[in-house]
């Protein structure tokens, strides 16, 4: 009885201030969703580039030292994502249903899987952090330089696992502004202690890279805090309770069943950066600083992708919940579109902006012209990487991982891959090449995730 009582008050509490994606205008509803989480990813993406700027006072060689730790902290976001996606997915079903303490239940199990994987992977990276730099084709320069960056990081794991997972529970219920304020307070933390740490103001020591590594873990850590008593003290629909920090191994595997398949997923894109990072190494530093500022800008192109796929996972699953597939393939169409035209947008400015831009972030001749070339022939398909996002957002909404992560091995290592390689070194185009396999990669991802959506097996997913 208490607990039909709290839901229903929780219920309650939704309808004045959060999105419920089962009723009304689908496009409100979407673009209540997605605007708060576009606003959040741009606050992310500059949070990055603010590492990015202040690292670039120290040179070209802390750039690409940063730049190599980004590719290898891939493999442990890998996790990071997995249980987040995992995370949306089963509480946008749950809310979807009216179960709100089921919710609450699934949310716990998710934290406790996250604890532990970050404190596993937090050890390892510690203890391999300088070989898997030497793997990926880091030279002492920038081992020295990056070193204690990623050590740091790897030490920090469990605060990035918990602000991530906290955000796609509050995301997964419909709770879309909550996030972009935890992510805000995050961000100025981090830059300011960016400030401070890389430069040792006043009496903090001056830790140049490693330095920008130690801010980010400590505004994770305080963005996870904020979150963690948003979730404990019944400001979301969805609470969590001490008494729900019991195993419970059938909810567990559900996470596993979902998590695992965008493990694997996130991975192969993981080995492809590696892989990528490899070939690159192979036109020296600046090609790395030049491959790395392009990635970072990449990302702020990627909002509105990101967004619209972080809008539609929620749309999806919870109108799955409600029993209304036709309403979740609907909204996907609607996020299509409006994503379409954005991407397209930006893919232009940045086609005829990108000596500029490049610029911004290095003065070094070769570095300049190599990432405008990046820009050049990576933009003009920003529109095909928004359909990949947003087709990828559904089906994760939906809990259809499988089908994602057989396409992304089909184009990322028969295609991607190979073709960086062959058109890098044997058809002489040098960088030109690899930033044409990455274009191309955009075209295939995008026709098959469409292929697949259409079918419409992911309205069919039970747990």
């Amino acid at each position: 009885m208490t607990d039909n009582i709290d839901t229903i008050e929780r219920e309650s509490v939704k309808r004045t201030y959060a999105v419920d994606p089962t009723t009304g205008s689908l496009t409100k509803g979407l673009l209540s969703l997605a605007i708060p989480f576009i606003l959040a990813m741009l606050v992310e993406t500059l949070f990055n580039i603010t590492n990015m700027l202040f690292v670039s006072r120290l040179g070209s060689a802390a750039i690409a030292a940063v730049s190599f730790c980004g590719i290898m902290l891939m493999l442990t976001s890998v996790a990071v994502e997995g249980m987040s996606g995992a995370a949306v997915a089963l509480i946008a079903r749950r809310v979807g249903e009216k179960d709100l303490t089921g919710a609450g239940i699934v949310s716990v199990q998710i934290y406790m899987v996250g604890i532990l994987f970050s404190f596993a992977l937090g050890i390892l990276g510690y203890i391999y952090a300088e070989p898997l730099m030497r793997l990926i084709g880091a030279n002492d320069l920038i081992v020295s330089h990056g070193l204690g960056y990623c050590r740091i990081y790897f030490i920090g794991m469990t605060s990035v696992f918990l602000l991530f997972i906290t955000q796609a529970i509050l995301r997964g219920a419909g709770e879309p502004i909550m996030p972009f304020v935890i992510l805000v307070i995050s961000a100025l933390a981090n830059i300011v202690l960016d400030f401070l740490l890389i430069f040792g103001i006043g009496p903090f020591p001056k830790m140049g890279v490693a330095g920008a590594g130690l801010a980010t873990i400590i505004a994770r850590g305080i963005g996870s805090i904020i979150g963690i008593f948003f979730l404990f003290n019944g400001y979301s629909i969805v609470k969590i309770r001490f008494s729900d920090f019991v195993i419970d191994f059938k909810i567990i595997k559900n996470v596993f069943k979902i998590a695992f398949p965008s493990m694997g997923r996130m991975s192969l894109n993981s080995f492809s950066r590696i892989a990528l990072m490899k070939i690159v190494t192979l036109f020296g530093t600046s090609a790395v600083a030049a491959y790395g500022i392009g990635l970072r800008l990449d990302m702020l192109v990627f909002l509105p992708g990101l967004g619209f796929a972080g809008a539609v996972s929620t749309m999806v699953g919870q109108n799955l919940g409600a029993k209304s597939p036709e309403r979740a393939e609907k909204s996907t169409w609607i996020a299509l579109g409006y994503n379409t035209l954005i991407m397209s947008f930006f893919g232009i400015l940045f086609f005829f902006m990108a000596k500029e831009i490049i610029g911004v972030f290095d003065k070094n001749q070769d570095v300049l012209e190599l990432g405008e070339t990046y820009l050049k022939v990576v933009a003009p398909s920003y529109f095909l990487l928004g359909v990949r996002l947003v087709l990828g957002g559904a089906l994760r909404g939906a809990g259809d991982n499988f089908a994602p992560m057989v396409i992304s091995l089909i184009t990322l290592f028969g295609i991607q891959i190979p073709l960086a390689y062959y058109l890098s070194k044997w058809a002489a185009l040098n960088t030109t090449g690899i930033w044409l396999s990455i274009a191309g990669v955009n075209f295939f991802e995008a026709l098959l995730l469409s292929y697949w959506f259409k079918r419409g097996g992911w309205k069919e997913k039970i747990f």
